[in-house]
């Protein structure tokens, strides 16, 4: 998954909400707000994860 960040512009493999509502904005050509972009990825089956929980796996 890292690599599809770098892909995007970023060096690290964190996928904050902010950077996904910008290639939303990017790759569709449309303006999201965080809370549109949130609504889009939990429609898509994408559920959010705190570094925590995603350390425990």
């Amino acid at each position: 998954m890292g690599h599809v960040v770098a892909l995007h512009g970023w060096n690290d493999v964190r996928w904050a909400l902010a950077r996904a509502a910008e290639v939303i904005e990017r790759r569709l050509a449309v303006a999201s707000t965080l809370r549109g972009a949130s609504y889009l990825l939990l429609r898509m089956g994408y559920m959010p994860t705190s570094p925590n929980a995603q350390g425990q796996r």
